[in-house]
């Protein structure tokens, strides 16, 4: 299940990166009997300065503020539609806070800074 779905057992786990379609408005369709889910999403990176584990060298990467929010909604809009669409049932959001190396939570590494 995640990455590899082998048909098999009561629930089908999407991990999609940054999800939760493949492409917009084109997610994986739900199968009869199983409940649909995506078990990892989002990757979306937003860079505050001050606040990362490897310092601010990397302040290149990332989005703004309003680009963050803006696919946050975005996904949201997504999300809502394939629950519509295709009945899904669940979405993890990947991750609530940065880690060692990433930038996609929505709180720093330090956990001070919401994003």
């Amino acid at each position: 299940s995640g990455w590899a779905d082998e048909q098999a057992g009561d629930i089908r786990d999407h991990h999609v990166y940054p999800g939760p379609c493949q492409v917009d408005f084109a997610c994986y369709p739900s199968m009869p009997g199983r409940v649909t889910v995506v078990g990892e999403l989002w990757g979306r990176r937003r860079f505050i300065l001050g606040h990362n584990w490897f310092g601010d060298d990397w302040s290149g990467l990332g989005m703004t503020e309003e680009e963050f929010y803006q696919n946050y909604s975005h996904t949201l809009e997504q999300l809502q539609w394939a629950y519509v669409k295709h009945g899904y049932s669940a979405a993890v959001f990947t991750q609530t806070t940065d880690v060692e190396g990433e930038l996609n939570g929505f709180f720093t590494y330090d956990r001070r800074e919401p994003k």
